[in-house]
């Protein structure tokens, strides 16, 4: 399942603007991977995917 909302959380942020402005925004003071991965798994609960930041790392192979 979390490979599964990790693609679908990627492919819904890459289909709309505002979430493409909103992640950017999120990122923008990341120092690290592992803040990224964090600052993603959070935000996926806010759209309903959730996943942790592991999971992430995993699908994403950040």
């Amino acid at each position: 399942m979390a490979k599964e909302n990790v693609t679908n959380f990627i492919e819904k942020i890459d289909a709309d603007e505002a979430l493409v402005k909103k992640v950017n925004e999120l990122l923008a003071d990341a120092g690290s991977e592992d803040e990224i991965a964090e600052k993603l798994a959070a935000f996926s609960t806010e759209l309903g995917l959730p996943f942790t930041a592991e999971e992430y790392k995993q699908e994403h192979q950040c």
